[in-house]
């Protein structure tokens, strides 16, 4: 039987496992950085719609979401999108009829409105 020393074998078992770390590492950052950009794709319109939700609710009504490369998500900014447009659209057609109204009741508020019926001392 011979003996060797421990680390004349182990050596060679550290350098080849040595490429295989490296190359592990590198599969692990590139998956993360891949990961990332995944994330990003659907945060950022997600990030989109709630400023534009913000701004919605502060009284701009023009706001728009941009589309997007995920189905998904490209499909609610649409909706969002028809929605933000009716909701205008109603805004829009309450005012001018509220405009109409407010033009007509002065005139009819300015005058005293006259009883329907009036009663006489003696009839009573």
């Amino acid at each position: 039987m011979t003996a060797m020393p421990e680390a004349f074998y182990l050596a060679g078992l550290r350098k080849s496992q040595q490429p295989f770390c490296d190359g592990a590492g590198a599969g692990a950052g590139a998956l993360a950085g891949a990961g990332r950009g995944v994330a990003s794709m659907v945060t950022a319109p997600l990030r989109h719609m709630a400023h534009a939700t913000r701004t919605m609710a502060g009284g701009d009504l023009n706001v728009k979401v941009p589309g997007t490369r995920l189905e998904e998500l490209d499909a609610l900014a649409g909706s969002f999108n028809a929605m933000a447009a009716k909701l205008k659209t109603s805004f829009e057609r309450s005012g001018r009829e509220v405009a109409a109204r407010q033009s007509r009741e002065p005139r009819a508020l300015g005058r005293k409105a006259k009883p329907a019926c009036v009663l006489s001392e003696g009839s009573g």
